[in-house]
């Protein structure tokens, strides 16, 4: 990381953050390889490490005269220390380390213990803000409708034509080219049967155009939140008819599900370990601190998790089952 000293920290920064950008590359197929440490996915990934490494720059700059990334390295327990001591949130902290973990090409297992995240802690759309005044103006019910009906993420939803509308096995979706980490899917479309009908009519409308052209400045986590809900209830079972179940994942993604284990000894080693690349869980996901009374059915969490455009059921626990 030999940096020359007349090119300012932000400078070393920026460059060295840039060299590692893989836009259009796949994350997924990186994680099977073990190929993502020295890769950034997405511009939204690379401005957020951005700004949490310059301002650890200007940290080292202004507290101890740093002129170089390397000159910087040994000051990042103590900075991680300084924010933790200004109670800054765990998930402020966590996003700090990887930012800078990634900078320094190491992991953040050399750091300094980082405060643990906790989902009574989240803050993001759980408190009212002046914006949320929007809501009851009603001159953006349709653009509130649309999102309650797609989950689409403000980006998606921005870059969103008519186009994109598909159907398969009889269900409509939203199809999405570039989502986060570069990943394409297929959202579903849900609601009642007028609600799918007004999110086609927008879509056929807007032909190869954009959906909307302009994007209102209101809470859309919140509002993939409730599509999440609506998703997970669709699909969700009774408990009855999977407390004995197990699955298969490989890499987070559903294989298979089974009650005897002797259907899927393919999937497992000599010894009853599972094979490399997979994971056999309980169907039953129990949550845990303020939610440990909580169960859900794990199938219906992956289904709402890749509708959403993630890969993992505890995203959709953690972070938009909470309404």
């Amino acid at each position: 990381m030999g940096h020359k000293n007349k090119k300012s920290l932000k400078q070393q920064v920026d460059e060295e953050l840039r060299s590692m950008l893989a836009i259009g590359q796949s994350k997924y197929i990186d994680k099977v390889t073990g190929e993502t440490s020295e890769k950034i996915y997405s511009f939204g990934t690379f401005n957020a490490y951005q700004q949490q490494c310059i301002a650890f720059a200007v940290y080292c700059k202004s507290q101890h005269k740093a002129k170089n990334l390397t000159d910087c390295r040994q000051y990042i327990n103590e900075y991680l220390q300084y924010n933790i001591d200004k109670n800054y949130s765990a998930y402020t902290i966590k996003l700090q380390a990887s930012a800078l973990a990634k900078l320094f090409h190491c992991s953040t297992k050399e750091f300094i213990p980082t405060p643990p995240r906790e989902r009574k802690n989240i803050k993001r759309s759980r408190l009212a803000v002046e914006r949320d005044g929007r809501y009851k103006s009603g001159k953006n019910d349709d653009f509130i409708r649309f999102c309650k009906c797609t989950g689409l993420r403000r980006r998606e939803i921005t870059e969103l034509r008519g186009g994109c509308l598909q159907i398969k096995d009889g269900k409509y979706y939203i199809f999405v080219k570039n989502g986060k980490g570069g990943r394409k899917r297929l959202s579903e479309i849900i609601g009642s049967k007028e609600d799918i009908a007004f999110v086609i009519d927008k879509m056929q409308k807007a032909e190869q155009n954009k959906v909307f052209d302009k994007i209102p400045d209101i809470d859309i986590h919140a509002l993939r939140a409730e599509y999440a809900k609506s998703i997970y209830e669709k699909y969700a079972r009774h408990r009855n008819e999977y407390k004995n179940e197990r699955m298969i994942l490989y890499h987070n993604r559903l294989v298979t599900t089974y009650t005897d284990k002797n259907e899927v000894s393919q999937y497992f080693n000599s010894d009853g370990t599972v094979k490399k690349g997979f994971t056999d869980v309980r169907t039953a996901y129990h949550c845990k601190d303020d939610k440990k009374h909580i169960c859900y059915d794990r199938l219906a969490l992956l289904k709402c998790s890749q509708n959403l455009g993630h890969n993992r059921a505890s995203v959709v626990a953690d972070h938009y089952l909470w309404q």
